[in-house]
């Protein structure tokens, strides 16, 4: 549990710089935690915090596009 928290905190860290602007703290740390969840028990513990900021990375880039193109319609 304390893995996951300090996982969760560096990852969406790193993204909330990426992504700032665009996307809220909220939404950010939401999807880090949702990616973690998905990933645990098929991937290394240790490569778990890169994964996950990829998989969260490619999640948020989806949810960024996907505004921009409602916002545009």
């Amino acid at each position: 549990m304390i893995l996951t928290h300090r996982v969760v905190t560096e990852v969406s860290r790193e993204l909330d710089r990426q992504f700032a602007g665009l996307l809220s703290t909220t939404v950010i740390t939401g999807c880090v935690a949702s990616a973690i969840r998905d990933l645990r028990g098929s991937i290394s513990g240790e490569a778990l915090p890169e994964m996950a900021a990829r998989l969260a990375r490619v999640r948020l880039a989806a949810l960024v596009d996907e505004r921009a193109a409602r916002a545009s319609s």
